[in-house]
């Protein structure tokens, strides 16, 4: 039987809360350019000043790429991450019931 190499997690779920945070170098570099489309979109798509006129159509497209960024990332940490589980929740009950 072939035996494949064990795929590396990019993310890692986290064991206290419902979420992911990177564990390599992979993870931090998607979490990075996440952040970043997020920056630069916001600064190319709307205004500096607050009592700027801001058109709907250009919100609307910042609120698209918000959501297409996100849905992007969710995808790959989802893809590339452990899965989470109720057994973080049981374990929290677990420790709670000890002290």
């Amino acid at each position: 039987m072939i035996k494949f190499p064990k795929r590396k997690n990019w993310f890692q779920s986290d064991h206290f809360l419902w979420g992911w945070y990177p564990v390599s170098w992979e993870g931090w570099t998607v979490l990075s350019l996440y952040i970043g489309l997020l920056l630069y979109s916001s600064w190319v798509l709307l205004p500096h000043n607050r009592l700027e006129y801001v058109e709907p159509s250009r919100f609307l497209l910042w609120l698209d790429l918000l959501a297409i960024c996100f849905l992007s990332l969710l995808i790959i940490v989802w893809a590339t991450g452990g899965r989470p589980s109720k057994n973080n929740q049981e374990d929290d009950e677990k420790h709670t019931q000890n002290k």
